[in-house]
C-alpha cells in the first residue's frame, strides 16, 4: 500500500513500504518478476517499454526516477537483460545500420549509469547477456563493471522448457 505524506517542499509525495525491492529492467514478458514475486520477494514493476512510454529507459523522466530510486535505495536487486537482438553475433544489423548504433550506444550510457548508481547504493546488480555478446566488448560498459562476478548460465528465458545453446 502506498501512502502520502508531505515533502518538504509542502507537495505531496509517496511513501512505500520500507524494505528494498527487485528491479528487473528489460523484463520481456516480466518471468523473472514473477518468479521473485511468488517466493515473497518485493518487486518493483517491471521495465519493458512495450509496457508504454513511462518504462522506456531511454526516456530521461524515466531514467531521473530510476536513478532516485536507487540512489534512495529503494532497490536492492538490479537485474537488466538488455535485449539480446540489438547486440547479437548472429545479427550483424546493428553494426550496419547507424539508428541502430545509435540506439544500441544510447541505451548502453543509460545502463552504465544506473549500474554506476546502484553499485555506489550497495545493490546487486546483474547484467544478463549471452557469454558470446558483442556487449561484453563494450569498454566503457565493462568498466561500470569492474569488480563484479561473472557466472555463466544456460538458459536466459525463466521458466522456458529448453536449454539455450550457447
Amino acid at each position: 500500500r502506498v501512502k502520502d505524506n508531505k515533502s518538504r517542499g509542502g507537495g505531496l509525495r509517496p511513501r512505500l513500504p520500507p524494505g528494498r525491492y527487485f528491479l528487473e529492467l528489460f523484463s520481456g514478458w516480466s518471468g523473472l518478476s514473477s518468479a521473485v514475486h511468488m517466493i515473497g520477494g518485493r518487486i518493483a514493476p517491471p521495465f519493458e517499454r512495450d509496457h508504454g512510454p513511462a518504462f522506456d529507459i531511454l526516456s530521461a523522466e524515466t531514467q531521473t526516477m530510476l536513478h532516485f530510486w536507487l540512489r534512495n535505495k529503494v532497490i536492492g536487486v538490479l537485474w537488466i537483460a538488455i535485449p539480446c537482438t540489438l547486440v547479437s553475433v548472429a545479427n550483424n544489423s546493428t553494426s550496419r545500420d547507424p539508428s541502430k548504433l545509435s540506439d544500441f550506444n544510447s541505451l548502453l550510457d543509460a545502463c552504465r549509469s544506473l549500474i554506476i548508481c546502484a553499485r555506489k547504493a550497495g545493490c546487486y546488480v546483474v547484467l544478463e547477456n549471452p557469454r558470446g555478446s558483442r556487449l561484453w566488448k563494450n569498454a566503457r560498459l565493462r568498466s561500470a563493471l569492474k569488480g563484479l562476478t561473472f557466472v555463466d548460465y544456460d538458459c536466459c528465458a525463466h521458466g522456458a522448457s529448453y536449454r539455450k545453446h550457447r
